[in-house]
């Protein structure tokens, strides 16, 4: 904060310290450096001779995440808040690369099924891997073992029921998303994304505030303008049309005044969430 305007700046610091406000010099880390523009703020540092040098062009950020407004990968395992704007971090480590395996290991659905299959092609069995999936009428599997009599040529497949991915699935890993206050871009991965169309669903709050876009390389982007009113939410339904599949993503803004509407059964959760926010 600008200490004579009372005025939010783009510049954070920190103390490096430990649980009892000592300092301390923490071991080498891995983090995204981010050229950051001042935008018309300046800092500065009082040199050898006593005399203040003001920094107005760029300074280097370190960041848990690649891109401060994307936020699209972070070195964060967790959910946690942003250091710099407050806003909550939703593309983890574990997000990103563990989540889905994880859901299908404990999911209470989880299957495992034997399939004897006469003979197959050489090429096809010369390609066979562990963890590839297979299609059988309209359901999926993932092998987790095989074997092959090479004298009779029948192979047993030992496989496991996969329910988040598809052959040309269309998903994503994250559909209830929690936005703060500020005007934002909020980016997810969906597999698969190439010809979709949008439908926003209002929820009582309009559809001016939000937008959706893609990067072209699979990320949707929701766009919101800043909230200057109550709680607000919306449901965006994105479909393949292609293959018709559909995922509904429900967005809920903070408002200014922290008030929240309880009338969808995911609210309550975010909305205590979002009571917890100090940004």
């Amino acid at each position: 904060m600008d200490q004579e305007t009372g005025e939010n700046t783009n510049v954070v610091y920190s103390a490096i310290i430990d649980e009892k406000k000592e300092g301390v010099n923490p071991k080498p880390h891995i983090f995204y450096n981010i050229n950051n523009e001042l935008s018309g703020q300046s800092i500065g540092f009082i040199n050898d001779v006593g005399i203040a040098e003001p920094i107005t062009t760029t300074i280097n950020i370190p960041s848990h995440v690649d891109d401060i407004s994307t936020k699209n990968y972070s070195t964060v395992f967790g959910y946690e808040y942003n250091e710099y704007d407050g806003i909550k971090i939703n593309n983890t480590l574990y997000s990103n690369y563990h989540e889905p395996y994880i859901n299908q290991v404990f999911n209470i659905k989880r299957r495992n099924f034997i399939f004897d299959v006469a003979t197959l092609p050489l090429k096809v069995l010369l390609n066979l891997e562990l963890n590839d999936m297979l299609r059988i009428k309209d359901d999926y599997f993932r092998i987790d073992k095989f074997t092959t009599d090479l004298v009779t040529k029948k192979t047993q497949l030992e496989l496991v029921n996969s329910f988040e991915y598809t052959l040309y699935g269309f998903s994503t890993a994250n559909t209830n998303i929690s936005l703060s206050k500020e005007a934002q871009a909020y980016t997810t991965y969906v597999t698969n994304l190439s010809a979709y169309t949008v439908t926003e669903i209002d929820a009582g709050y309009g559809t001016g505030w939000i937008t959706t876009t893609d990067d072209g390389s699979g990320n949707l982007i929701f766009t919101v303008t800043q909230n200057t009113s109550a709680n607000r939410y919306i449901y965006i339904e994105v479909t393949d049309t292609s293959t018709l599949q559909k995922i509904t993503f429900y967005i809920n803004q903070k408002g200014m005044f922290g008030v929240l509407d309880f009338s969808n059964p995911n609210n309550t959760a975010l909305g205590l969430l979002l009571l917890t926010n100090k940004f």
